[in-house]
């Protein structure tokens, strides 16, 4: 009802129809509606169990069922069922799916939220690509995921348009809203006239906040194999520069012939 504050740590539950059976255990049916601290949760149905502790306090725990829903900030993480401690935040989802943060859309098997920025994701798929059919996407056995920060996966296969086209046994993919977390970036795939189809992937590596390095590796079906780097800095000053390289090994008739690509420059911004 009004009276109840759940920024002062109640636990707030309207329901269609709500009984109390005993031991701590409060029953409630019929668009369930749980607001605690920050973050809001619904349900068709949903156990709330209230369990003393040895020095005196009690712990908060709730069992939701059917189409379970968690909103939190700018989280929003659906199941089929959820189970969470109220005073830690602690749950885990099954069958869920969803937005941890903003731009990453998740489904799995489970979903474990061990703490307010961290999840463990077991059978998930990810990707950013908010179309019904997403263009690209990954899916991983086992997967960790830090807010604002990176996912780290194992056994990551890349599927574009729904076919399958890399694997990695392990994967860093970073989310970082600034996008300078180290970290593999999203493989490439496309085709032209002159080196065919190609296929790449490279590595970022923020070594500070005005400084980074990216590795890549393309295979052309026309060229072979090509190697790219590329440093960025910026300077005091408002200097500023990018150099980077390229080297193609291209298969011909006469032998095994390398080809190189080498640009930079440095600039210097002058006040206006």
């Amino acid at each position: 009802d009004g009276a109840c504050n759940p920024t002062a740590g109640e636990i707030c539950i309207t329901a269609a129809k709500q009984e109390n059976l005993g031991d701590g255990h409060h029953h409630a049916t019929g668009f369930v509606d749980v607001r605690f601290g920050d973050a809001r949760l619904q349900a068709d149905e949903l156990d709330f169990y209230v369990t003393p502790k040895p020095d005196g306090t009690s712990s908060r725990r709730i069992v939701a069922h059917g189409s379970a829903v968690f909103l939190r900030g700018e989280e929003r993480l659906s199941g089929d069922r959820l189970e969470m401690d109220l005073d830690s935040g602690v749950g885990v989802f099954d069958n869920a799916m969803g937005y941890a943060q903003p731009g990453i859309f998740i489904e799995a098997r489970k979903i474990e939220r061990v703490s307010a920025d961290t999840y463990r994701i077991h059978g998930g798929r990810f990707t950013s690509c908010s179309q019904p059919n997403p263009r690209w996407r990954f899916g991983a056995q086992s997967a960790t995921l830090k807010l604002d920060d990176k996912v780290k996966a194992k056994h990551v296969v890349f599927r574009v348009l729904g076919v399958p086209a890399f694997y990695f046994p392990y994967f860093i993919y970073p989310i970082q809203e600034d996008q300078r977390s180290s970290g593999f970036l999203l493989p490439h795939y496309g085709s032209d006239q002159v080196r065919g189809r190609n296929v790449g992937g490279a590595f970022f590596w923020a070594m500070g906040r005005s400084l980074d390095h990216s590795f890549a590796v393309y295979y052309y079906s026309k060229w072979g194999w090509g190697f790219g780097h590329e440093v960025r800095y910026v300077r005091r000053g408002s200097s500023n520069g990018r150099f980077r390289s390229f080297f193609n090994r291209r298969q011909e008739e006469a032998g095994v012939a390398w080809d190189h690509d080498l640009r930079g420059y440095d600039a210097v911004q002058l006040a206006a």
